[in-house]
């Protein structure tokens, strides 16, 4: 296994392994979560389409996703999910990046107030991304294909509307390697099941 996914891994088990300890004996909601977010994907003048600059390329993107979990009664909770996004034309090329990840995710939320809480969370997200030149639609024309493993994290404020909806607007970002980041804020929903 390679020092990276070793290290996710890890880290994985670590954050889980430290919720169950932290939430026995805790009542649970499920959670479902729909969320749409945007930022900034960089990418490593290494990439085979960068232009070859000596410096990271930033582009726009948008992402859809939904994410499903527990949350327990001391506020801690676990999350998975899946996203799904794309980013503007790569630096005025026809090519667009389309990019596709699963995460899991542990956090906590400090209530601050009855309605409002202060959100944090870390975890783990396996990614895949794909380019296609969209300016020749060739059958035979290959996409460009780049995977990998990497750390998220997101700090935000939930706003909690009544016992079973509430909001999150978050900033975060998913480190996925050395090539590629996506840096991202967004807003999600969250309705829970008790």
């Amino acid at each position: 296994m390679k020092p990276r996914k070793t290290t996710c891994a890890l880290v994985f088990s670590l954050l889980n392994l430290t919720s169950l300890l932290l939430c026995t004996h805790a009542q649970a909601a499920w959670l479902l979560e729909p969320e749409v977010n945007a930022g900034s994907l960089k990418l490593s003048d290494k990439l085979e389409f960068s232009p070859g600059e000596e410096h990271e390329n930033s582009l726009s993107a948008y992402a859809l996703g939904v994410q499903g979990g527990f949350e327990f009664a001391n506020h801690v909770f676990i999350k998975a999910g899946l996203t799904s996004g794309e980013t503007e034309n790569l630096l005025g090329w026809q090519d667009r990046i389309k990019f596709y990840d699963a995460h899991v995710s542990s956090g906590v939320q400090w209530p601050v107030s009855p309605r409002v809480s202060l959100l944090a969370a870390l975890g783990v997200s396996n990614w895949d991304y794909y380019t296609k030149d969209q300016a020749s639609f060739a059958a035979n024309q290959p996409d460009k294909h780049y995977s990998g493993s990497g750390l998220e994290y997101r700090a935000g404020l939930n706003f909690r509307f009544n016992r079973l909806l509430s909001m999150d607007i978050y900033a975060g970002g998913k480190d996925w390697g050395d090539y590629v980041r996506y840096e991202q804020y967004g807003l999600s929903l969250c309705f829970r099941f008790e």
